[in-house]
């Protein structure tokens, strides 16, 4: 879609079906990676099921460009509802089966040869969930993509350590990185962030050393008769940073999840 263009959003109606279902059987199916790994090339009848459902539920998107009047851009939405009485039995040897190919699907597949920068050439956010008995794919300190400035490795249920975000520094993502979220071993690694992450604008990171000072502090005041109950720990780490951070540098709590630390350069 060229850069001058315009769309609209709105919810999908019954009127956007034969659109929405050539988006995904022509399009969206032809580079999932899921269906490339697992070789499907039948997807007819999967993609009329989801397309149902999503009309059905009335909390789907599309969006059209107002030049052409067609659907450049889909959002599909199933409400899962909690008294569902179809539930996946896992004991079932068939569901159990798929499990066990997706896990050890996730395991070799190296999502990074499938985004290729070519085929998402405007993409700006980059979030990665992982499971976290997996262990973190070295693919993220080889991806390209010029585009990509904010990237967020909460969800990757993994910790990074100081060599880790050494490496992911001067990785391409690193170099042109503003925003970065993050799950690091130790404080020390934020002083990597802040000194090697040149384009660095924010940073939003969560620190093992912390939780783990917090817990030994509990037990030492748990153990103490004249412990003052008034003394409030939860700060120690915002003093450190304060105390080892370019002064130019505006730290403080999420007040959304108070376990993450803020950082403004």
């Amino acid at each position: 879609m060229p850069l001058s263009s315009k769309f609209d959003i709105s919810l999908m109606h019954e009127n956007d079906y034969d659109q929405v279902l050539s988006l995904l059987t022509n399009s969206f199916f032809h580079d999932e990676p899921i269906a490339q790994c697992l070789q499907v090339t039948e997807t007819l009848e999967f993609s009329k099921n989801v397309i149902h459902n999503c009309l059905h539920d009335k909390c789907s998107c599309v969006a059209y460009d107002t030049e052409t009047n067609q659907i450049v851009a889909i959002c599909l939405n199933e409400i899962i509802y909690k008294n569902n009485k179809e539930e996946i039995n896992e004991s079932d040897e068939k569901i159990r089966f798929i499990l066990e190919l997706f896990m050890n699907m996730q395991k070799n597949l190296n999502i990074f040869d499938q985004l290729n920068g070519y085929r998402a050439p405007r993409l700006r956010f980059l979030q990665i969930n992982q499971n976290e008995s997996l262990s973190l794919q070295i693919s993220i300190f080889q991806y390209t993509s010029k585009s990509v400035r904010v990237l967020d490795l909460r969800n990757c249920n993994y910790s990074f350590n100081e060599e880790e975000c050494m490496k992911l520094c001067h990785s391409p993502l690193g170099i042109q990185c503003k925003i970065l979220s993050i799950n690091v071993k130790n404080r020390e690694s934020i002083n990597i962030f802040v000194k090697y992450m040149t384009n660095l604008r924010a940073l939003h990171i969560t620190c093992e050393d912390e939780m783990f000072n917090k817990r030994s502090t509990s037990e030492e005041n748990a153990n103490d008769e004249f412990c003052d109950e008034n003394i409030d720990n939860s700060d120690e780490l915002i003093r450190w940073l304060e105390d080892h951070l370019p002064s130019t540098c505006l730290v403080g709590r999420d007040p959304h999840s108070h376990s993450f630390i803020r950082i403004w350069l």
